[in-house]
């Protein structure tokens, strides 16, 4: 039932973001969930950050911030 509830209500909430943010900015939460996964399990489980990891995160959050609209490309 927890499951279910909790499920259902981020159903809801993921909904009314792509209604109000549009589904340009509704879908860089896809890219943000491995970071946000690897942050949260070095800080809290104390799970060991490799250089790999912190390279795809390097990748990945310049990517979700350009496709927001929060990193603008160099005007030539």
């Amino acid at each position: 039932m927890l499951a279910l509830a909790c499920t259902g209500v981020a159903c809801v909430v993921y909904f009314r973001l792509i209604a109000h943010a549009g589904p340009a900015i509704a879908i860089t939460v896809t890219l943000l969930v491995p970071s946000f996964a690897l942050l949260w399990g070095a800080l809290v489980l104390g799970e060991a950050l490799t250089p790999g990891m912190a390279a795809g995160c390097a990748v990945i959050l310049p990517g979700a911030g350009r496709s927001t609209g929060l990193i603008r490309a160099p005007k030539r």
